[in-house]
């Protein structure tokens, strides 16, 4: 039998540190997620955390109106907001053109409030649609963040938060 390269084991180390370099980069929700200076309503006033303080917690949910796993958790943010109205406020943030959100808000007349990233979600380190951020407003602190679609086990894991606050 030959011997193996060294070359095998060698491209095998890059081939493994390089999934995991990726799997940091894109499925891991960055620890800081926003600056509440760069969230625009649609008036393109700046979101600011003081204006949050009826409500315990709010929920940043970075989509895109093309991401079939965005429009799957919509159903599932809209019945948070209404089962949990007074500790959580949810909102969509968005990094498309105003025309294609308007369209967006036709066909889904239904929707948390959406805001707009003042800019591209890359520079927030934002890979993964949609990445998700549980905030409490007290003091601005990430205590649940997600990259990739909600699970069960996640949704769980905020209401058992929410209902902590209750």
């Amino acid at each position: 039998m030959k011997a193996k390269s060294p070359w095998v084991l060698i491209l095998l180390g890059i081939a493994i540190a390089g999934s995991v370099w990726l799997y940091q980069k894109y499925r891991i929700a960055p620890s800081t997620p926003w600056n509440h200076s760069s969230l625009l309503r649609e008036n393109k006033t700046e979101l600011k955390i003081t204006e949050l303080s009826e409500t315990k917690y709010i929920l940043l949910d970075y989509f895109g109106t093309w991401c079939i796993n965005c429009l799957e958790e919509i159903p599932e943010l809209l019945r948070f907001q209404q089962d949990f109205e007074q500790e959580l406020k949810i909102f969509l943030v968005h990094e498309e053109e105003s025309e294609t959100i308007e369209r967006f808000r036709i066909q889904h007349p239904v929707l948390p409030e959406i805001l707009s990233a003042s800019a591209p979600f890359n520079q927030f380190g934002i890979h993964t649609y949609p990445t998700s951020y549980l905030i409490r407003t007290s003091d601005g602190s990430v205590v649940f963040s997600k990259a990739g679609q909600l699970s069960k086990q996640d949704w769980e894991s905020i209401r058992k938060i929410l209902n902590e606050a209750h």
